[in-house]
């Protein structure tokens, strides 16, 4: 079974993905929430992550660059490198993307337009087997 890790902070954008895999294929989609408790603490937000990214093999994650309590997908970027989970940038910025594809994302998909008139599945199902052919 494949995995991708969704790490957003939009509960709207998680559950339309999750919705439209679970319907359509055999991927699991886990979402990374963290615990309410360690706001504002990035250090324990990291920490949650990095557990996850160790107690679980993913393909790959989808990374928004504008996250909790001003916390940056930024801040995940090593712990995706070393823990060896490709990562492509969702942000709906442009400038963000492009950040992220700077800092190793293998693939830009731009959030905003993804969800234009509502979740565009043709094209989510068209850039995640793009993705696929990429790793």
């Amino acid at each position: 079974m494949k995995k991708i890790i969704i790490i957003e902070d939009d509960p709207i954008v998680v559950s339309n993905i999750e919705k439209a895999f679970k319907e359509k294929t055999d991927t699991e989609i886990i979402s990374f929430y963290p615990s309410i408790s360690t706001y504002p603490c990035e250090e324990e937000v990291r920490n949650q992550l990095k557990k996850v990214c160790q107690e679980n093999i993913f393909d790959f994650a989808l990374l928004d660059y504008g996250l909790w309590n001003k916390l940056t997908g930024v801040i995940f970027v090593d712990i995706l490198k070393n823990t060896q989970i490709p990562f492509v940038t969702f942000s709906s910025y442009d400038e963000h993307n492009d950040e992220l594809m700077e800092l190793g994302a293998i693939y830009e998909i731009n959030k905003k337009s993804l969800f234009r008139f509502g979740l565009d599945r043709k094209r989510l199902f068209s850039e995640i087997e793009k993705i696929y052919s990429l790793i």
